[in-house]
């Protein structure tokens, strides 16, 4: 799948978790391990004692959805007796089967999302650098930088139709709306650990690239199958007062539309949506009893790989077992150590390349500038250099002019 993974979640239907909310077995409070994967969290689930595929933990997304193909489900809205997730096990506990994210991650199954009926009625914290989420934890973490307290509005919820039962239910209120500055406009953007990168609307974005700014086009799948976006780097963002500093934004159609059914849903304007390429710069919680944001800055961005930046080698179509350089950009480390077009990586800080496609090639070679990748070159058959080099990560994709 591509690392620049835009995906969320549509307006999906289950019963309204009432004031007490969901009734669950365990103690909340404890993190969870997740898997991290283009800035988005999966965590493993279990329905009625079996296992069923990880899903994507997602505050844009007002319930639960399961593939029903990949968990052998009825599609529609229905009630598991038993539904195991974020370290807790919900009884009777209502939820859609409906194709939404399936996805083979190499290593497990993305199968759906979880929405805010499983963690609404809790704060729900994202730790972006130990990779994990916590449901009524302490919500902070002890080396923070500074810390941003922001109100939230909010916003969404009332009477939806299940497209496959026909019956009416109740959407809760989930949309966490949030005022932000980009480069000096005022926007209101929904809070969205389901997107893997800040994601702005068209016809912002076309103000936006008036400057001339480099952009990237990257095949990325999201709910609405493969859906092309055009990537850019923002030259200012804050949020609450926070600055965020390098985010990589983007324009996706898929995306348009979500944010117009959100704007309809909601009576509001919807300018975008806050995701993992800002909120990645800072331990998350979403307090939903509060409404509001807390944002805890990492004392430093040793654990961001921004996707843009990287060494300063392009690679040419994977092989079998290896992929080729097929440009090394100058005046880069890359180029002072000698690498050279047709050269062959093998292996990525000791991930293997084979089999690997381009965008998770691009993603291995990326990092935070000066950060340093580890890159073996040759292969059986093959000429040029063979061996390790130690690569800085020197070349951002997306400099801005």
């Amino acid at each position: 799948m591509s690392r620049l993974s835009l995906l969320s979640c549509l307006l999906f239907l289950t019963a309204c978790p009432g004031e007490s909310g969901p009734m669950f077995l365990g103690t909340p409070g404890e993190p969870q391990a997740a898997r991290l994967d283009s800035n988005l969290f999966f965590m493993p689930t279990r329905i009625d004692g079996r296992d069923t595929p990880h899903l994507l933990v997602d505050t844009g997304a007002p319930t639960v959805v399961m593939d029903p193909t990949l968990a052998e489900l009825e599609r529609g809205y229905q009630t598991a007796a038993s539904f195991e997730m974020l370290g807790l096990e919900y009884q009777e506990f209502a939820f859609v089967a409906d194709s939404l994210l399936a996805s083979d991650m190499g290593d497990y199954v993305a199968g759906g999302v979880i929405g805010c009926t499983a963690f609404c009625t809790f704060d729900v914290s994202f730790d972006y650098r130990a990779e994990t989420v916590t449901l009524d934890g302490v919500g902070r973490i002890d080396d923070a930088s500074e810390t941003h307290v922001i109100d939230v509005a909010l916003e969404g919820g009332g009477l939806t139709r299940d497209p496959t039962t026909e019956e009416v239910f109740e959407v809760p209120t989930s949309r966490v709306m949030v005022s932000a500055m980009v480069e000096g406009r005022p926007l209101s953007l929904l809070v969205d650990s389901g997107a893997s990168v800040t994601v702005l609307r068209a016809s912002l974005v076309e103000e936006l690239l008036a400057d001339g700014r480099p952009t990237l086009e990257a095949t990325a799948m999201g709910m609405f199958g493969m859906d092309q976006s055009v990537l850019f780097r923002l030259r200012s963002m804050s949020v609450g007062g926070a600055d965020v500093p390098d985010v990589i934004a983007a324009r996706s159609d898929g995306f348009e539309r979500l944010l117009d059914g959100i704007a309809e849903e909601t009576g509001m304007a919807v300018d975008g949506a806050l995701g993992g390429t800002a909120l990645r710069e800072f331990f998350v919680t979403v307090d939903y009893d509060a409404e509001q944001l807390r944002l805890d800055r990492y004392p430093n961005r040793d654990h961001v790989r921004d996707e843009a930046t990287r060494i300063g080698i392009l690679v040419a179509q994977p092989e079998a077992t290896n992929v080729p350089v097929g440009e090394v950009i100058a005046g880069t480390d890359a180029e002072a150590q000698g690498v050279q077009v047709g050269d062959r990586i093998v292996a990525i800080d000791g991930v293997s390349v084979a089999g690997l496609s381009l965008s998770e090639i691009a993603y291995l070679l990326a990092g935070t500038r000066g950060a340093v990748r580890s890159v073996q070159f040759g292969c059986d058959g093959c000429g040029g250099f063979t061996g390790t080099r130690a690569i800085d990560v020197d070349y951002d994709a997306l400099q801005l002019p």
